[in-house]
């Protein structure tokens, strides 16, 4: 926990065809998908090819349980 403020950190993965999932094809829609309901974070996002054609996988860091909650709710 930086700086000791208690804060959580939480994981946010995704993966599947873009052609179903199009917020997965670069991380700027991944990132700006989230924050449609996040302010201010993600402070990053890393989008890549999958394994098989048009498969992409996708992660961020979100800082605390809410706002963690939220974005898995999308």
């Amino acid at each position: 926990m930086p700086g000791g403020s208690g804060s959580e950190d939480y994981m946010l993965i995704a993966s599947g065809p873009s052609q179903y999932a199009p917020f997965l094809r670069a991380w700027k829609d991944f990132k700006d998908n989230i924050r449609r309901v996040i302010k201010n974070q993600p402070g990053w996002a890393e989008v890549k090819g999958g394994q098989r054609r048009g498969d992409m996988q996708a992660w961020c860091r979100l800082e605390g349980r809410d706002d963690a909650e939220a974005a898995y709710s999308i």
